[in-house]
């Protein structure tokens, strides 16, 4: 719809007049079978470091949030966030809301926290393993 292709588009131009090292685009996600749940990162294929990047998110991700099944992150081609800019670049799926027990967790404060902080985690362990 026009207002999704607008803040699409809104995310591109800051994506990509950011000058960030990296971006984590967050997101909740959605499926038709309602037993699915997890965190899940993306990022794009071919991206060496994007990759790097989507992993280590997904690692810690999993660690902290302990989802009933463990996923790992996943390359995707068709995802107009992750053809924004040159650097790294994730789209960070927090849990699926049609899952009706993981939206509810979604939906609490200390969760969210837990979500963020699991992120951040991730992203400085990014950081330390491409400085060392």
């Amino acid at each position: 719809d026009e207002t999704k292709t607008k803040d699409m588009a809104e995310r591109r131009r800051v994506i990509e007049e950011s000058g960030s090292d990296i971006v984590v685009s967050v997101h909740m996600n959605w499926f038709d079978d309602p037993d699915v749940s997890g965190p899940l990162v993306l990022y794009m294929v071919g991206s060496v470091l994007g990759e790097q990047l989507g992993d280590a998110i997904q690692v810690s991700l999993n660690e902290a949030l302990e989802p009933s099944s463990v996923g790992s992150a996943r390359s995707a081609n068709d995802l107009y966030i992750l053809k924004s800019g040159m650097q790294p670049v994730v789209i960070m799926e927090c849990g699926y809301l049609s899952n009706p027990e993981e939206e509810e967790k979604l939906n609490q404060d200390d969760y969210q926290r837990k979500i963020a902080r699991a992120a951040c985690e991730g992203i400085v362990s990014y950081f330390a393993a491409a400085y060392n």
